[in-house]
């Protein structure tokens, strides 16, 4: 299971970083029964499992829903403590300063780069437009 990958990679970073606090609760099957777990799951906004969520002084900065953001279900620990420490949930070692490897496969891995720098439609087209300042009325 995926959700499997996530705990093993949590465990190893909950030893390795004791200044943050990890915890975990299952949610699975939570809609069925009710109880505390399905109003977490409403509250913080759980749509994906897994899921982490990253909170500093009682307020969510951060989902991490699934797999995409780390590169794959294949990613390293050390991807997982790059996304948390870039979202100030941990101090980051040396060896967890690199960010994840986009993955080629999943549906939210497109390559963004190819978009760039010219426009592929109406709205980008008139965003750039925008930002020639020859004919700009704001001076």
């Amino acid at each position: 299971r995926s959700c499997d990958v996530f705990h093993r990679h949590l465990e190893q970073l909950a030893q390795r970083h004791v200044e943050t606090k990890f915890v975990k609760i299952n949610v699975e099957g939570c809609d069925e029964g009710g109880g505390g777990a399905s109003f977490l799951v409403e509250q913080l906004g759980i749509v994906v499992m897994p899921t982490v969520l990253i909170v500093i002084k009682r307020k969510a900065v951060h989902h991490i829903r699934g797999f995409d953001e780390l590169g794959g279900e294949d990613c390293p620990v050390q991807s997982l403590a790059y996304i948390i420490g870039a979202h100030g949930g941990l101090h980051p070692r040396d060896d967890e300063q690199t960010p994840p490897q986009p993955n080629s496969e999943g549906v939210n891995s497109v390559r963004m780069s190819h978009h760039f720098g010219k426009p592929n439609n109406v709205r980008a087209s008139a965003l750039n437009d925008l930002d020639d300042d020859s004919d700009s009325d704001f001076e």
